[in-house]
């Protein structure tokens, strides 16, 4: 009873999004032409002078790789320090690396993450931008906290975004996340916020950067058409192809992390994430060689990834430690031979930085 009433919750989530904010005739799929981020505002600005609820719904994904953090943050938050969390002892790392909410300490945890968000941990600035969800923030951040901590949903967006400047993909993913739920209390009337024509562009933006820059599992999650971010293209052709094309994504970064649960499959089921089977079933043989096509061209258009994956901090997932590069099980975490039979389909292959 519980899976049908999520389904149906983001049934009506996705038609929602899909909703046109005029004549339907209007709702086009946005341009591929790769445009800087000043031409794109410019080019479509005289469409959308000011915020426009569902907007976006059926346009898909505009092509961002001419777009740069710099164009969203302030200098200074790039020229501000980032701690590095390898040089923290175990325990503090494991306090960074739990974001989520844990009932009981809920208060702690937010002094935790301040404390740590001001010495420069990024993950800390990220994990704070959990809070930019009104309800979760009303439902774990009381009064008393607030005046103490002179913290406020604003302020949790910021930390976020200073987060985001480090390059982190968690934290890119974080601020997407902080940015995409402040859009949906906008969109439900539910927030005290003027957001920006561009607030959904900018955080589409981050949510793709965390997948181009380290193939985040959350962000890979929420980048389907029917996920969290309900970005959704013109046809449902096209859906099924973007579809298949981030859950192949998904499934070549889990078997290179080495992230099996019994299997890639269960892994990947929650329930807006169908199995790859699923995915590849939905497609026709034209679709899928199309959707190939897709990953192909994707994968070599952003070959560091994998390199970029492996700089990065890891979780343990038996000892729940956090692991750095250099450090004793840290590189067994990692499956070059597996990953390699997989890209060898599409012309590719991956040397591990030490050989």
């Amino acid at each position: 009873m519980r899976l049908v009433g999520i389904s149906l919750y983001v049934i009506l989530l996705v038609a929602c999004d899909s909703a046109p904010a005029s004549d339907p005739n209007t709702v086009t799929p946005f341009p591929q032409t790769a445009f800087t981020w000043k031409e794109w505002t410019a080019l479509e600005s005289p469409k959308r002078p000011t915020y426009v609820t569902y907007y976006h719904g059926g346009r898909g994904l505009p092509n961002m790789e001419r777009w740069k953090a710099q164009d969203f943050l302030p200098k200074e938050y790039f020229a501000a320090p980032h701690a590095d969390m390898c040089r923290a002892p175990q325990a503090v790392r494991k306090d960074l690396w739990s974001m989520p909410i844990v009932s009981g300490d809920t208060a702690d945890k937010v002094r935790q993450r301040i404390t740590y968000a001001k010495k420069g941990y990024a993950k800390a600035q990220a994990g704070l931008g959990h809070y930019c969800f009104k309800k979760t923030f009303d439902a774990y951040v009381d009064a008393k906290l607030q005046r103490e901590l002179s913290f406020s949903i604003d302020q949790a967006y910021d930390w976020a975004r200073r987060g985001a400047a480090s390059g982190d993909p968690i934290a890119m993913y974080r601020l997407a996340d902080c940015m995409n739920v402040m859009a949906r209390g906008a969109d439900l009337g539910k927030t005290h916020h003027d957001l920006d024509p561009f607030w959904k562009d900018q955080s589409r933006y981050w949510l793709w950067r965390a997948v181009t820059d380290g193939l985040d599992e959350w962000a890979l999650r929420a980048i389907r058409y029917h996920g969290r971010f309900l970005i959704e293209y013109p046809t449902d052709d096209e859906n099924k192809i973007q579809d298949y094309q981030w859950s192949r994504l998904f499934e070549l970064q889990t078997i290179f992390r080495n992230e099996f649960y019994g299997s890639v499959e269960e892994h990947m089921q929650d329930f807006w994430f169908s199995t790859m089977e699923e995915a590849r079933h939905r497609l026709t043989p034209e679709q899928l060689r199309t959707a190939e096509v897709a990953v192909g061209k994707f994968l070599k258009a952003h070959p560091k990834v994998w390199d970029n994956i492996v700089r990065l901090p890891r979780e343990d997932g038996h000892s729940g430690n956090v692991l750095c590069p250099g450090e004793p099980g840290y590189r067994e975490h990692f499956n070059y031979d597996s990953l390699n039979r997989e890209l060898a389909r599409y012309g590719l292959h991956v040397t591990p930085p030490d050989k």
